[in-house]
């Protein structure tokens, strides 16, 4: 369906001044909850809205892994298999929000996942997964002639997709999805920017190890900053990026 239903309220913790309306708990209308049948939007709307939990896994967030992975680049068997689903996940969402062709869907997802991260207590997000990216950096050092694995789907992705969708199809200059997506970015940039400050807090005080480096820069996903500042004001483009070069200077990138 079109539209977001229930998305007036402002979200706790989101200023007004970000101009990003509350979606609430993505709530469904009593008669779908009923039938047992919820639209396909809410679901995703529920899904973009909870996502930096849902890709929070062990070992995801502390830069080259975390307790649960070791406290290094080796992942457990079991960390593998939740790994591994949530990559279909990330997956998933991609191929769903690129073959979106409706501008005012587009907008209320971005809406969606603005939200989700504003109002998520932990910061750096799980863009990706940093003990899986320390583990291939690992790979890479020990056979640098090899061909360097790419890299699978995680929460950057989604984003990256999310925000190139729009872009394509040109959604910023929408006469009714515009204004809401042009909020969403804002909200979104606002993220990325305590995102980029949390990473290099992370690497000042790291070690400088070349595993811990690796996954900062990871955790910074260029390529998302990138087409993010495509489609902000250029004042706010400069902004992402003059942020963004003092993490890629300390990674070598």
């Amino acid at each position: 369906a079109e539209g977001a239903r229930g998305m007036g309220a402002e979200a706790d913790g989101v200023s007004a001044g970000a101009g990003i309306e509350d979606v609430g708990l993505m709530e469904l209308e009593e008669e779908e909850l009923q039938q047992g049948r919820p639209e396909p939007a809410h679901l995703l709307w529920g899904v973009l809205r909870t996502s930096p939990k849902l890709f929070n896994l062990p070992g995801g967030l502390s830069v080259g892994g975390g307790a649960g992975s070791g406290g290094g680049a080796h992942l457990a068997e079991e960390e593998r298999a939740m790994l591994q689903a949530t990559h279909r996940l990330a997956a998933s969402l991609c191929h769903v929000l690129s073959q979106m062709t409706k501008p005012r869907q587009l907008a209320d997802a971005l809406t969606a996942l603005s939200v989700g991260l504003q109002t998520s207590r932990e910061v750096p997000y799980p863009l990706v997964h940093t003990a899986a990216a320390a583990e291939g950096a690992a790979a890479s050092m020990n056979d640098p002639e090899g061909q360097q694995q790419q890299q699978q789907p995680w929460l950057g992705e989604v984003v990256r997709t999310l925000v190139a969708r729009g872009q394509e199809l040109g959604v910023d200059s929408h006469p009714t999805a515009g204004p809401t997506w042009r909020a969403g970015l804002l909200g979104l940039q606002a993220s990325m920017l305590a995102h980029i400050q949390a990473c290099l807090k992370r690497v000042e005080s790291g070690g400088g190890t070349p595993h811990t480096l690796h996954a900062a820069a990871a955790l910074a996903c260029p390529s998302l900053m990138d087409t993010l500042a495509c489609q902000l004001p250029s004042s706010s483009a400069e902004q992402l990026r003059s942020a963004l070069q003092p993490l890629l200077s300390q990674t070598g990138q």
